[in-house]
């Protein structure tokens, strides 16, 4: 697991970007190393296996000590992996872990909850998006319209051209649709 600097010294190199991290872990995998994690401070982390390659951002914060980030990135990323047998997920928690361990004075511990709380919000926030799209065009625009827009159901109405019991309607049809998401 090097930084993105111990990355380009080993290999003559500066590493800023998220591409060039993936691209120098994919040599060291060419060396024999299976999976290779690369710590990109505030950039965040990415992590290349055999078979993907994944990337994560980092939550904002004040950075106090930077000192054990990468060894508390290590420890979250196989907590991670041991929990849940999911690398994005694993990388998630390495992330959360190691900003923790920066936004902190010392070894991050107890304050490694926010970070991972803020990627997961992060996550599921996503999740949903990607959900909503998937929707038929009229559920689509409701609910954007009411939760991403914060627009009240009568307003909806009005652009609809619709009654706001009609607008309730499909907004209850498309929850109902994404209830399944939420109880896996």
């Amino acid at each position: 697991k090097p930084n993105h600097h111990e990355l380009g010294e080993l290999f003559g190199v500066r590493v800023e970007t998220v591409d060039e991290a993936a691209f120098y872990a994919r040599k060291i995998q060419t060396a024999g190393a299976e999976n290779v994690l690369v710590s990109l401070a505030e950039k965040g982390a990415v992590l290349v296996t055999e078979n993907a390659e994944y990337y994560a951002d980092a939550p904002s914060g004040e950075v106090k000590n930077s000192v054990g980030a990468g060894d508390s990135a290590v420890a979250g990323f196989l907590a991670g992996w041991l929990r849940e047998k999911n690398a994005e997920r694993a990388l998630a928690v390495a992330v959360a872990a190691g900003s923790a361990t920066a936004f902190s004075e010392s070894i991050a511990d107890e304050n490694a909850r926010p970070a991972y709380a803020d990627i997961e919000r992060r996550e599921t926030i996503s999740e949903i998006r990607r959900n909503v799209a998937r929707l038929p065009e009229k559920q689509r625009r409701v609910l954007e319209a009411h939760f991403f827009h914060h627009k009240k159901l009568g307003e909806i109405a009005k652009e609809f051209g619709l009654t706001e019991a009609r607008i309730s309607q499909i907004q209850s049809q498309a929850l109902n649709s994404l209830r399944p998401m939420f109880n896996n």
